[in-house]
This record gives structure tokens, sequence and C-alpha cells, in this order.
């Protein structure tokens, strides 16, 4: 007997409904989501960070009077606005600026335009003041009058002091030379010391591009009165040189630019540099430079100045 078997046809899985295939506009949302995040990493990568700033053209520098004063290869300089620093009460206890016994002569703070002081490689100290034109005139003729010894350079006379005015130790060698002050203490190195200055706008140095973008980046503008350069030495941040200003703005503003000759090292050194700048209201970096902005009250202006 055959036996016959009926084969009955075996039932469809059942469709998991908790996983649905996606719609098309589901997956035209998902490619779009995705498009976005990788163009939101793109330009994290590619824009400038908030606390990044570009390092400007050396073409936009402009060159402040004060500044060809300066000769190349200075070891360190300080510029003071005597015009804006005379603004605050009982800053100067003192009117006089400087005084020359020998010559019967006191410079005030209130004829004075500016100062200047500078250190050169051979760590000779100069002194600049630049005076308004009826002062500096009243001087050049005592200076003429005092039967100093003198030596012309480059149609400059040049005074010897038989007393340094400001150290009180030996002699110094003093001009006036457009309408400033130029005094060095000491003897052959201070006068040509004071020869290097003249010489100076052949010579400058805001000549070097390097220098000159570090001034448009530290320089607060014309609101400041303070502006120093110093070589840094051998430290652990690698910073070669600083750049320092402060300017009355809102209270007192002041801004600390720290060099690295490598730009690599910014980022390397950049939250060690952080934590010594600790009391700034912003840290920035920029492709050789830390930049931190400080604010003080206006009753600290004696406490800046010290600091800079």
């Amino acid at each position: 007997m055959l036996l016959c078997a009926t084969v009955m046809p075996m039932p469809g899985k059942k469709k998991d409904s908790s996983k649905k295939t996606p719609s098309n506009r589901m997956r035209v949302l998902m490619l779009l989501l995705i498009f976005i995040l990788v163009i939101s990493y793109g330009a994290f990568l590619i824009i400038p960070q908030s606390n990044y700033i570009s390092p400007p053209s050396p073409s936009s520098f402009k060159p402040e009077p004060w500044m060809s004063s300066i000769p190349a290869d200075v070891e360190e300089f300080r510029f003071l606005n005597l015009t804006q620093l005379v603004r605050y009460p009982n800053l100067f206890t003192d009117s006089v600026l400087l005084s020359i016994p020998e010559l019967s002569l006191n410079t005030s703070v209130y004829d004075a335009i500016y100062g200047l002081d500078m250190q050169t490689k051979n760590n000779m100290t100069i002194n600049i003041i630049a005076m308004n034109k009826s002062e500096s005139d009243r001087i050049a003729i005592i200076f003429s009058e005092g039967n100093l010894t003198t030596t012309v350079y480059k149609n400059v006379t040049i005074y010897r002091l038989n007393s340094a005015p400001i150290t009180l130790q030996g002699g110094a060698w003093i001009c006036i030379h457009n309408e400033t002050i130029i005094l060095s203490e000491g003897d052959n190195q201070a006068l040509e010391s004071i020869e290097l200055v003249i010489d100076a706008p052949s010579n400058p140095f805001f000549r070097n591009d390097t220098f000159t973008v570090g001034y448009l980046m530290a320089s607060l503008g014309e609101g400041q009165f303070i502006f120093s350069y110093t070589t840094s030495g051998d430290n652990t941040l690698k910073v070669d040189w600083e750049m320092r200003s402060a300017g009355n703005i809102s209270g007192i503003e002041v801004r600390y630019l720290l060099h690295f000759p490598v730009s690599s090292d910014v980022e390397l050194k950049y939250q060690e540099v952080k934590s010594v700048l600790s009391q700034a209201k912003t840290v920035y970096k920029s492709d050789n430079a830390i930049i931190g902005d400080f604010s003080y009250a206006s009753s600290d202006i004696r406490a800046v100045l010290m600091g800079l």
C-alpha cells in the first residue's frame, strides 16, 4: 500500500515589528546629520579657536616718534608716556624729573613728553627725555654756556658731566638732539652709547619684522602709557623675549606677550605659561607667542609701573 503524505506549506516567519526598516525620509535625515557632524568637525580643525590670535602683517606697522631713538640689538627698553602719566594724582611725589647740580639745572616732569630707558648689550644704560621745544631750547643754552668738555659726533655736540646725575658715581655724557635729552653715565662706553642713539634712525630696532609684529600684538594703542621690551635669557619656558604694555582704557589694562623662537613650543608650553599668567583675565595663543591680558584699578598705577 502506497503511503501518500500531503506536504503542508511551512508558515513564514513573522516580522519583528520592533525592527522596522528605515524609511527613505529617515535615511535622508541620517545622512544629513552625518554630513553636518563631518563639516562641524572639519571646521573645528580649520577655524581658529577663540583663544587664538592671527599675527598681523608687518606692513600695518606705523612707527611712533619715540621709536626712532632705539637702535637695533638693545637688550631692553622701556617707554613712558609722561603726558599721560602726569594725569594720575600723586603719582609723582617730586616734579623734578632730572637734576644736574653742576649746571644748576632741573627739568620738570610737566615739561616732558616721554621718557625712554634702554640697556645695550654691553650693559650700558641710556636715558632719554623728550621735552617740549621751549624747554629743550632752554636746556641747550645752559649746556652751551656750562664750560663743559665737549666732543662732536655728526654735528651733535655731546657734553661731559663730571658727576653722574642719577647714580652719582663717576661722570656722564649728555646732549640735546631732536628736542630730546640723551644721557649715559660712564666714560668711553657711555659716549659710544649716545652715538648709537644718534645713529638709530639708520639702524632702528623696529626694522625687524618679528619685533614689529610683536609690537602690533602687544601694544594697547594710543591709550598706552608704558611699553617695554626685554630679552629673557635662559629659561625653562623657552621664551626668548617679552613685550609688555599698559594703558588707561577702563581702569588699567596690562598686556604681556611672551615670544617663542620655535612655534611648536607655543602649544608645548601653553599650559605651563598659562599657570604663570594665572591672574590674567584672558590668555591667547598666536603663531609664536602667548599673550595674557590683565585688569587693575587706577589706584594700582604705582604697582603696575613697578611690574613693567
